[in-house]
């Protein structure tokens, strides 16, 4: 058994415990609202959840904890939530258990990956067992799904927002039609329609899943609860699957301020904690705007990519000095993910996937 903020000091939490527990320990680290919860592996002796009930319902993220006394209590299977299979809908969920009920539930939802094995057989995948997340239930004003690409038409610029009125079971099981659908622009978070009133909040959901994408290094289909305090709360994070297919990327193009060429892989500098960052020599370096904690990795880089800026910015000051190709002011730059393969072409002013 492990707690999700246990996730980091865990031995092979995937295997043991599965991608969604894995994934929403993670975001919990990484400062994300995530509802505090427990994991069971598969066949792990299943322990009394009483002695549990108050510290999952008064221990997450910060001070906040949401204002309920129930329990969501979901599969975390160990195929479940990867890259390639998703498993939506193929295993029992269940909302708002009184504490009284939750083992119960938890034998129910173990018992559940029967239900997919039709789905296993046409991926072509074995029963890897199932691990059981046991979550202080969120009371959701509203609720949705965010992809943060669109799937449909594989724009990787756009993000696909839709949400409901209360818990968002029904719809993600497709039993109602959502509230509200949204296009949003990645580059300049402008929504399709124009957000009105209270639903401002989505801007802040938007926000969360784009950091989320950018974590992970990937589009992401996200679900998530905005609850009665308006306060963003995400309940599940796995890869967009789409069948193999390939994204589009939109042009990227900005000024180019020193010339040159380089290929390698993109990294974004973290503008707060920049030596922080994970990156290797030749890494290109992406980010909004440069700054002079920066420096280390612009002298490590083959080439710097800035969101915003001009010829005379500290980018190009710098740049020019260390004789980098350096292309500034590439608006939509934020499309881009960690872990990416790209070639900066500083004579054209160009970034290409």
């Amino acid at each position: 058994m492990m707690f999700l903020h246990d996730y980091p000091y865990m031995d092979n939490p995937l295997t043991r415990y599965g991608s969604k527990a894995a994934n929403l320990g993670r975001l919990m680290h990484e400062g994300l609202r995530v509802p505090n919860g427990l994991v069971i592996e598969p066949k792990e002796t299943l322990v009394r959840i009483e002695q549990y009930a108050e510290y999952l319902h008064t221990n997450h993220f910060g001070t906040s904890k949401p204002n309920s006394t129930t329990f969501a209590v979901r599969s975390s299977g160990l195929a479940e939530d990867g890259a390639d299979s998703s498993y939506a809908g193929q295993h029992d969920t269940f909302l708002h258990v009184e504490l009284k009920d939750v083992m119960a539930r938890i034998q129910e939802c173990r018992a559940s990956g029967v239900k997919a094995e039709a789905y296993r057989e046409a991926k072509g995948e074995e029963d890897k067992g199932i691990a059981v997340l046991v979550q202080a239930m969120v009371p959701s004003w509203l609720s949705g799904v965010t992809f943060t690409a669109d799937p449909f038409s594989m724009e990787l610029g756009t993000s696909i927002i839709e949400y409901t009125l209360g818990l968002g079971d029904k719809l993600v099981s497709g039993e109602v039609n959502p509230e509200g659908s949204y296009e949003v622009d990645n580059a300049t978070s402008e929504f399709t329609p124009p957000l009105e009133g209270t639903a401002d909040v989505l801007a802040r959901v938007q926000a969360d899943c784009q950091r989320i994408a950018q974590f992970f290094g990937q589009p992401m289909d996200i679900e998530w609860a905005v609850d009665t305090d308006l306060r963003v709360w995400i309940l599940q994070a796995r890869p967009l699957t789409t069948g193999g297919k390939k994204w589009n990327f939109p042009t990227l193009q900005g000024r180019p301020v020193v010339k040159g060429r380089a290929e390698g892989i993109a990294v974004w500098a973290d503008a707060t904690e920049p030596l922080d960052t994970a990156f290797d020599e030749g890494n290109i370096l992406l980010a909004i705007m440069t700054n002079p904690h920066m420096v280390p990795l612009m002298i490590k880089s083959s080439g710097i990519a800035t969101q915003i800026g001009g010829r005379t910015c500290h980018a190009a000051i710098v740049s020019r000095e260390l004789n980098k190709p350096c292309v500034v002011s590439i608006g939509n730059l934020n499309v881009l993910q960690n872990g990416m393969k790209i070639v900066l072409d500083a004579h054209l002013g160009t970034v290409q996937v």
